[in-house]
């Protein structure tokens, strides 16, 4: 339980990093960007691809891996 809790936490901090910077990008495309965010434009950027990579982990997981095909095929 936990664990989801963990992800659902992960999913709305991603959410809302996802919001912030599609304005964040807007902003800068036309030339809007305050100076002072630019910092945690860089951020935002840099703590969204951590966030991508552990959901890209997790998905991972959740899959599961046949080793050896052929050994299942034979016993059915």
């Amino acid at each position: 339980m936990a664990e989801n809790e963990d992800v659902g936490t992960l999913k709305e901090r991603f959410d809302y990093l996802k919001k912030r910077l599609l304005t964040l990008e807007w902003d800068k495309e036309h030339n809007q960007l305050n100076a002072g965010m630019e910092y945690k434009y860089e951020e935002f950027k840099k703590e969204f691809a951590e966030l991508e990579t552990r959901f890209r982990e997790i998905d991972k997981e959740d899959v599961p891996v046949i080793e050896n095909p052929a050994e299942i095929a034979k016993d059915l």
